[in-house]
């Protein structure tokens, strides 16, 4: 199938084919030959797009799920470096503590909220410290 051969190496989309059926129980009944078909076409319904965005999410969801929770403000700031979060966080924090604010910290779990949901909580409570 031309589309997928660019994005898709034949054993993934053999994968994909078969599992065809699992596919079509789990995402409202997707047929997965004709939901290559139309993408091969430049034509694929609203309901194979919406179909692909939710198998992604799904995906990411399940990698993010064994991902381990940062333990400390060390891992914290490890993760928020790694996400390139680290430096508006710290500007946040200065310019919180700066103006008097009783916790520095919420104008940056703000922000994460948006940009790093999976660390606002985490950094809130810990904080970001040095490491040692």
């Amino acid at each position: 199938m031309g589309f997928f051969n660019k994005l898709l190496e034949k054993g993934e989309e053999r994968r994909l084919l078969g599992n065809g059926q699992l596919i079509h129980d789990t995402y409202k009944r997707i047929d997965v030959i004709k939901l290559l078909q139309d993408f091969e076409s430049n034509s694929p319904t609203l309901k194979e797009v919406t179909v692909l965005l939710a198998m992604s999410i799904n995906f990411v969801r399940q990698i993010d799920s064994t991902l381990p929770h940062p333990a400390s403000a060390a891992d914290v700031r490890r993760w928020l470096k790694v996400e390139n979060h680290l430096n508006h966080i710290l500007e946040l924090e200065e310019a919180s503590t700066s103006g008097g604010h009783k916790d520095p910290r919420k104008r940056g779990k703000n922000y994460l909220i948006t940009k790093s949901p999976r660390l606002a909580d985490v950094y809130f409570r810990l904080g970001a410290s040095e490491e040692i």
